[in-house]
């Protein structure tokens, strides 16, 4: 079997922040892979930062710059280099350089501290802010920073009144009511703080994220009703469930001895999210009183700035999200939901050591560690390093010998690397933890059926992907390995053909599936429609070698063979597998 054509089964092709493509793993992951959202309140509430971000054009060159010699203006256009391809550590540096040389520049000034912030500078980044302030009065978000700055110091009266001018509008029309009444829940003036609170009550998309916080600051103030009222209005107030608002409730009534009320809570959230890992690490024991989650006013205020990144982080606003979450972080050190997001965000920047550092740096007692030794071993993986990422792998198999994911993904990480009896065995194995009604049975069996498939056992690979479709009939990935695996061996031809028409009825921009259809009538002689097929799946996976040899071959026998030689002559030139350039190079010699 040419194994390009089910690469879609085999490769991690892509990654949403921060997570692999691997369908056994997207029960365990958050927001876009998972189903699961951590922070409360849509997106649509929260606008990009007004600071600058990547891909923003950058400032035009002040003309202190241009007259300071090529010191100044160097390091302007270098930091405009860095700030485009997301560099935030360059950016910093150089912007924090090119203000060396025109020290009262508000616009560098602005994205000096944004940059050192992006960072986690964060003594440097207020001092900026500060200067800013000063020269400007400036509406953006350098207030937020000042009154993070004042917090970090408990100096609560300072932190609120920062916050007097500032302008409430785009992201700082969500955060800055937020900030004002964690001030004053820090100076315990808790009628105040929810009074604080109440323009966002009066936005209706605002209104969860109004009662999220109100929950919070009532609970600290140990007002144990109007905490809980507002706790009912968060979770009532939306259909799916949040991770971190139901987190938040369920420590409340663990707390408060409600294990009635803590069940049925628990219950709801994962009939949503049946096998969120998430939630196995994070829900507290019905029998054990857990501590406070929130316990002062500036871990309040990073809860209020890590929402804000979780939302912009879902508009791909990389650079502001990584900028609120390193003011979330340094509000609340160890806080492990913003640390795993930078991580997170770096990853998804490439920024692959860096992101490594972030996750490394949550200690084993975190509960959640697991989820991020799983993401540590991607990043690892992502950067070339596998055996690193298998040791940490094989660390957390032996850690967590009860728990089915380390064991997939080692599982996984050995298919990629084409070991196919060893990925088996992890994979038997975990499969061994699953219970009869667990969602994930189907993708674990198609993955065992890869496995045995590729080490040539066609019996157990076919009844394996049978399974894998009769708990997921409709499986797109699924229906197109076993119907191309069946025309390829030449059986049960038209039963296959019809399984690969209904995954691309699914999914009718995949090109991997196209091309099994592609092929599948090229088996059976109709190479006219192959030709159209094949060509469609080109133009949505132009850089597959696969294709672009199966293209070749469907050209060839409709008699364009100078085109069938380019497809040949490309598909040599995006690194097929052995084999495959073996058959190509005979194929450029001697055609079909």
């Amino acid at each position: 079997m040419n194994s390009g054509t089910v690469r879609s089964g085999l490769m991690n092709r892509s990654r949403l922040h921060l997570t692999t493509a691997c369908a056994l793993l997207l029960s365990v992951l958050p927001a876009a892979c998972g189903g699961e959202t951590i922070a409360a309140g849509g997106a649509s509430a929260v606008q990009q930062a007004e600071a600058p971000t990547a891909g923003a054009a950058p400032a035009p060159a002040p003309e202190a710059l241009r007259r300071s010699g090529s010191f100044g203006f160097g390091k302007y256009l270098a930091a405009s280099v860095a700030q485009n391809q997301s560099d935030t550590a360059a950016a910093a540096a150089y912007y924090f350089a090119a203000l060396e040389a025109d020290p009262t520049n508000v616009g560098l000034a602005r994205r000096a501290y944004f940059y050192l912030l992006a960072e986690g500078q964060i003594k440097p980044a207020v001092a900026l802010a500060e200067r800013v302030v000063e020269l400007a009065g400036d509406n953006g978000i350098a207030p937020l920073v000042l009154a993070a700055g004042d917090s970090l110091k408990k100096d609560y009266d300072r932190a609120y009144h920062r916050l007097d001018g500032a302008e409430e509008q785009g992201i700082n029309g969500v955060v800055v009511p937020m900030m004002r009444a964690w001030a004053l829940a820090g100076q315990k003036k808790w009628d105040e703080a929810q009074a604080a609170l109440e323009p966002m009550n009066k936005r209706r998309e605002l209104q969860q994220l109004y009662h999220f916080h109100s929950a919070m600051i009532a609970d600290l103030a140990g007002r144990d009703e109007q905490a809980w009222a507002h706790y009912q209005a968060t979770l009532d107030g939306t259909e799916m469930l949040s991770l971190r608002p139901v987190q938040m409730a369920l420590n409340f009534l663990a707390r408060q001895g409600r294990s009635d009320d803590l069940v049925a809570l628990k219950d709801r959230y994962l009939r949503q999210n049946p096998n969120s890992l998430l939630a196995k690490s994070l829900f507290p024991d019905t029998k054990a009183k857990p501590a406070r989650l929130v316990t002062s006013a500036e871990e309040g205020m990073a809860e209020a700035l890590y929402g804000t990144a979780s939302s912009l982080l879902q508009n791909s606003a990389y650079d502001s999200a990584l900028v609120f979450c390193r003011l979330s972080e340094a509000l609340h050190p160890g806080f492990p939901f913003a640390g795993m997001m930078v991580g997170d965000i770096l990853d998804e920047l490439e920024r692959f050591p860096e992101a490594a550092a972030a996750y490394q740096k949550v200690p084993s007692s975190s509960p959640l560690y697991l989820v991020i030794r799983l993401r540590l071993a991607t990043t690892l993986e992502r950067d070339k390093k596998v055996d690193a990422a298998g040791k940490v792998l094989a660390d957390l198999v032996k850690a967590y010998p009860q728990q089915p994911e380390p064991l997939m993904a080692q599982g996984d990480l050995l298919r990629r690397q084409e070991k196919w009896g060893e990925a088996e065995k992890l994979y038997q194995k975990a499969l061994g933890l699953l219970s009869s009604t667990d969602n994930r049975l189907w993708s674990l069996h198609y993955s065992i059926g890869i496995t045995q498939e590729r080490s040539k056992q066609w019996d157990k690979a076919e009844a394996s992907l049978k399974t894998s479709l009769e708990l997921n009939p409709n499986q797109p990935q699924v229906l197109n390995y076993l119907g191309y695996s069946w025309i390829d061996r030449g059986i049960n031809v038209e039963q296959g053909k019809a399984l690969i028409e209904k995954a691309v009825e699914q999914r009718p921009t995949d090109g991997y599936i196209i091309d099994s259809l592609g092929w599948a009538y090229f088996l059976t002689g109709d190479y006219a429609r192959a030709v159209e097929e094949l060509e469609r799946a080109i133009e949505f996976t132009p850089a597959d070698p696969t294709i672009n040899d199966h293209l070749g071959d469907a050209y060839w026998r409709v008699g364009r063979t100078n085109e069938a030689r380019f497809q040949w002559q490309r598909a040599l030139g995006l690194e097929p597998e052995p084999e495959q350039e073996k058959t190509l190079r005979e194929k450029l010699d001697k055609g079909l």
